[in-house]
């Protein structure tokens, strides 16, 4: 017979439904981000991107970014000390119309290496509005369009969101979601728009889609210039100066390959978990506490003993129900696999062993090596 009563899965259940509630905000609040709104004006726009080893995969990007129907932008790409072929690319896009690029100066000692990049790139960009991408991103021709219209419409003066993230291999499959753990787990995106509270604050790095003002208020990427997580830390930045921020669905406009293998997507991950919960070992304790009490266990108990008919046992499946309910309805609006949905229990055991391994490593240790450069 089985005994479960140090723990009831009561409590667990009314967690679940709480991270129902807030996938079911979520879903609809992107939703209504998505519709295309024409822009009043015609700004000038400068879209950047910091380059480091990208020589793998930046073509596409930059043939989608010199490819947008918006009539006034320009495009500036720093490579970033890269040790591959990527400025060769490059120059080959030299004689291309908008399109320049720029090497980056030696990195300082009290920067890290994204912020540096992008401090470059904002002083280099002539726009009046300031496009921060990726190299590992490919945009549909009205992307800048849909960005600008969603700025205008929304009336906000920064704004970030989701691409469309593709994924290829099981591995993949079973870490990249991981990043959507914010957006099913305790973030209603609302508001990001309707508060005032810096707390509500959210951006990928992917798409930072701002005012030239903005930067130019806060000194650039000054306050910002020793994070890991930079652009969750420029978003709460932005908020804390009094701006208003909107975070939206971009994947009919964006998509990427974040990650090309399990490997590469734990380190990733890894590399930003401990300082995106702002290195508050507490507070990354009790991220551990409700992962394990809250997803998994109820997962375990369920795979383990089946349908056992005991009081405690039931309630572990509805546990399970739930919160399969609440990662599915998200994870097939962001277009993910199956495969990710039913094999939740895997994402959030490898998200799991990849945010002990953040705190063990750039927490507590010698850091995490990314893109051959140390992240501490």
């Amino acid at each position: 017979m089985i005994k479960w009563d140090p723990f009831s899965f009561d409590g667990t259940l009314l967690v679940n439904l709480f991270f129902l509630a807030i996938s079911l905000v979520n879903v609809i609040f992107l939703r209504l981000t998505t519709k295309p709104r024409k822009p009043s004006s015609f700004p000038k726009i400068s879209v950047l991107i910091p380059a480091r080893n990208e020589a793998h995969r930046i073509r596409p990007c930059l043939e989608s970014l010199l490819s947008q129907d918006y009539p006034n932008y320009e495009v500036i790409v720093l490579n970033d000390n890269s040790t591959d072929d990527t400025e060769a690319i490059l120059k080959e896009f030299s004689g291309k119309p908008n399109f320049r690029f720029i090497n980056g100066k030696p990195l300082p000692p009290d920067w890290k290496g994204k912020p540096y990049a992008s401090q470059q790139l904002f002083e280099a960009a002539t726009g009046e509005i300031l496009f921060f991408t990726d190299a590992d991103t490919v945009h549909h021709p009205q992307t800048l369009s849909f960005l600008l219209g969603a700025m205008q419409h929304w009336g906000v003066d920064f704004l970030s969101g989701f691409a469309l993230h593709e994924t290829h291999s099981i591995g993949e499959k079973l870490i990249l979601p991981a990043v959507y753990m914010a957006t099913v787990l305790y973030l209603p995106l609302p508001l990001v728009l309707w508060t005032r509270w810096p707390f509500f604050s959210f951006a990928i790095g992917q798409i930072l889609f701002m005012k030239r003002g903005v930067l130019e208020k806060i000194n650039g990427f000054e306050l910002v210039k020793n994070h890991v997580v930079e652009d969750l830390a420029l978003a709460y930045t932005v908020k804390r100066h009094g701006f208003h921020t909107l975070f939206l669905d971009a994947k009919n406009f964006i998509r990427c390959r974040m990650y090309e293998s399990f490997e590469h997507g734990f380190y990733g991950i890894a590399r930003v978990i401990y300082a995106a919960i702002g290195k508050n070992f507490l507070l990354f304790l009790g991220l551990l506490i409700g992962i394990i009490s809250a997803i998994l266990l109820p997962a375990f108990f369920g795979i383990r003993y089946g349908f056992y008919p005991a009081s405690e046992l039931s309630k572990a499946w509805l546990c399970i129900g739930v919160f399969l309910t609440a990662w599915g309805i998200f994870l097939l609006d962001r277009r993910q696999s199956w495969l990710s949905i039913v094999g939740y229990p895997f994402v959030f055991f490898n998200l799991l062993l990849a945010a002990l391994y953040s705190l063990v490593k750039t927490g507590l240790g010698k850091g995490i090596l990314w893109k051959e450069r140390l992240v501490k």
